[in-house]
């Protein structure tokens, strides 16, 4: 069906308008607003909306040739498979954007400002980005193509299942750019101080480690050593939070896209299940104990960008309480916790683990006796299994190490379902009303682990858990019932 036509003009007013099935060809609508507008099926082609506001508009099916779209404010948009060839970006702000299975060829972006924006399935090849700052943003399964990242400001960023083909980057870059493999680091060219140095060499990156510490970049270094997997997530998490005292204590400045970065950062390990919620909660801790010196003068770094850092950080930390405890009981009485049950725990690794002695000493640490404890009964070669015999606390022990950890909540639904009055439903996710009102509630067997957190002890023994995880994959956990006594 062929496409009606419109004619646009300079300097009017297109809000809240929808467009379906229209091509605009050859216009030309400077310094226009279309703020709220809806455009479906579209073409636009050879058209000049230099210095146009489309905030909060709406992209479905769009082609874009050849417009110039420089100077323009497009925030808060909505583009879902629309495609870009030899379009012009250059000193617009493009800023708390979604693209979703868009195309972009050959486009420009100089003095560009791309900011908190999130790419899905997209296909970026080609263009110039010279003297743009692209920051905060996420890319999700993309492909980059024949690009020049040098000669920009491109960092803070969460990437995921993303490719690359011939693209240059700063050095500096490395440790800005969060989900980048070791995989990843060895595609890329690399260029410095406007030198193009080509691939990196393999003891490049067996020196980076170092690099960073000898200049004190904290936070990069941590970031890499996570990125190729030399940090657990319970050993960066700590890390972020032991970086951050560190800085406020020695007035090292913090910026407040630093503070997001890390936010995104935590809140993309939620998502995917990877945060460990005693680290978590370690880190909140700590850095509550040097918020305090944010109100003395000799401190420089802005306590209220702090604030709002550890503001995020609780709501989140309450999520993942409230997730997890939602599999607890509130309340279980003394014979159902001691009921007998196999713990079936199956995991790729390098050696045995034997999770019973790490059950053992949480119970032990929880005031438990020894009729509660597990033990190691059979262990099954291949990819490794374990057969622990122990109790219904054994297996709660267990899901709360694992989650506290690394973030992998253990569904136990066989268990559960054999057991189901005693699965927690009533836990309040109205976090900040109940927290006020002191009315927010952690299941029984969750109330002292908090406070075990602080015991030097008691921390060695899931520090220790958390190095043999390191090397181990969990691939399922599931419970059994005991010959003598049903669960």
């Amino acid at each position: 069906m062929n496409k009606k036509t419109l004619t646009l003009a300079n300097q009017k007013e297109y809000t809240f308008l929808k467009y379906e099935n229209i091509l605009f060809e050859n216009q030309k609508s400077q310094q226009s607003l279309f703020n709220g507008s809806i455009f479906r099926d579209c073409t636009m082609q050879n058209c000049d909306y230099a210095k146009c506001d489309f905030e909060g508009a709406v992209f479905y099916n769009v082609t874009f040739n050849k417009v110039n779209l420089s100077s323009c404010d497009i925030k808060s948009s909505y583009f879902n498979n629309c495609q870009f060839w030899d379009c012009s970006f250059s000193s617009s702000a493009v800023t708390d954007n979604d693209f979703i299975n868009c195309e972009f060829i050959n486009c420009l972006y100089n003095d560009a400002l791309l900011r908190n924006i999130t790419y899905k399935n997209c296909i970026i090849t080609s263009g110039n980005f010279d003297m743009s700052t692209i920051t905060l943003s996420k890319f999700i399964n993309c492909e980059f193509n024949n690009l020049l990242l040098g000669n920009c400001s491109f960092y803070d960023h969460i990437v995921d299942q993303c490719h690359y083909n011939n693209v240059i980057i700063n050095i500096d870059t490395i440790g800005r750019i969060f989900g980048l493999t070791l995989q990843d680091l060895k595609k890329f060219q690399y260029i410095f101080l406007g030198k193009v140095y080509g691939y990196a060499p393999e003891e490049f990156f067996n020196r980076l480690d170092k690099i960073f510490q000898s200049k004190e970049w904290r936070l990069q270094q941590a970031l890499y050593k996570y990125n190729v997997q030399s940090y657990t997530s319970y050993e960066f998490i700590i890390e972020i939070f032991d970086t951050l005292s560190f800085f406020i204590s020695n007035n090292i400045i913090v910026k407040h896209d630093d503070l997001l970065f890390l936010a995104n950062i935590i809140d993309c390990l939620k998502k995917s299940h990877r945060l460990p919620m005693f680290a978590l909660y370690q880190g909140l801790e700590k850095l509550g104990i040097y918020m305090q010196y944010l109100s003395k003068k000799e401190y420089i770094n802005k306590e209220e960008l702090f604030r709002e850092f550890i503001n995020k950080m609780f709501f989140v930390f309450n999520e993942l309480l409230a997730d997890f405890a939602e599999l607890f009981p509130e309340n279980l009485e003394i014979g159902v916790l001691q009921r007998k049950a196999l713990i079936r725990i199956h995991y790729d690794g390098e050696k045995e683990i034997d999770f019973s002695q790490y059950i053992n000493n949480y119970l032990k640490y929880m005031g438990y006796n020894d009729s509660y404890y597990c033990h190691l009964s059979e262990t099954k070669p291949g990819s490794i299994i374990e057969i622990v015999v122990g109790s219904i606390i054994g297996v709660y022990a267990l899901q709360i190490l694992l989650y506290g950890l690394n973030g992998v909540i253990v569904q136990l639904t066989d268990m559960l379902s054999k057991i189901s009055v005693i699965k927690n439903k009533n836990y309040q996710r109205d976090f900040l009303s109940n927290s006020i009102k002191g009315h927010q509630r952690q299941p029984e067997v969750l109330q002292n682990t908090f406070e075990l957190l602080k015991d030097k002890n008691f921390n060695k023994n899931i520090t220790s858990l958390a190095s043999a995880l390191k090397k181990a994959k969990i691939l399922d956990v599931s419970v059994l019932a005991d010959d003598e006594e049903r669960l």
